[in-house]
């Protein structure tokens, strides 16, 4: 039993001493949701409140502006969810990780926000119609739109915002993803945009069960 005891305490020690090997990171953010992100060259890992890097050190994590200090721009937790993005063909596409670094929701979205405390965030989702083929060349003939929506923590869809968008994805025309329009106002209402510019107030409808 002693013996047991004085291995739980070279443990203790151990990983108290690890929570202090942060060193010339490039940069600390405060926290968020119990999670601070700390910079080391192009890469991004978390530390919890006790000093420990409890996500790794990745190049996948998508950083943000501070709202109280602009200058600044880092990832973060909020509602238990942080982007991350992942190249395809020259397509950035987004997704979500957990607190805990599992991949939660796959890059799919051609562009996302981050959540909001409501747990909502504002997607592109990219959809492939096949409506014929080429004989000739022996080739599908495909048509590319994107729609925007508001998802919830569990990526279902909870308001379609905008009606399906013509898009080229794999022309050098994409060399950045389609500007987010639509606007999370509460947990109960977003502005969607028009394609004159002006906004439709939309209502977040609650999941039926």
């Amino acid at each position: 039993m002693k013996n047991i005891l004085i291995l739980i305490a070279i443990a203790v020690t151990a990983l108290q001493s690890h929570s202090q090997e942060i060193k010339k990171a490039d940069f600390i953010s405060p926290f968020h949701n119990g999670l601070a992100a700390v910079k080391k060259g192009d890469t991004w890992g978390f530390i919890d409140e006790k000093g420990m890097l409890v996500i790794n050190y990745r190049d996948d994590l998508v950083a943000q502006p501070c709202e109280k200090h602009p200058e600044w721009s880092f990832p973060k937790f909020v509602q238990g969810r942080t982007l991350i993005k992942k190249t395809m063909d020259n397509i950035i596409y987004y997704g979500f990780i957990d607190t805990q670094g599992n991949v939660v929701l796959e890059p799919t979205f051609i562009n996302a926000t981050h959540y909001n405390t409501y747990g909502l965030a504002i997607i592109q989702r990219l959809v492939k119609d096949t409506y014929g083929s080429n004989q000739i060349m022996k080739k599908n003939i495909v048509r590319y739109t994107y729609t925007e929506e508001a998802i919830n923590l569990n990526g279902a869809t909870v308001a379609y915002l905008t009606e399906p968008k013509h898009i080229l994805p794999y022309q050098d025309r994409m060399k950045t993803s389609p500007k987010l329009q639509s606007i999370l106002l509460s947990k109960d209402w977003v502005a969607a945009h028009n394609k004159d510019n002006t906004y439709n107030l939309i209502r977040i409808e609650p999941l039926k069960k």
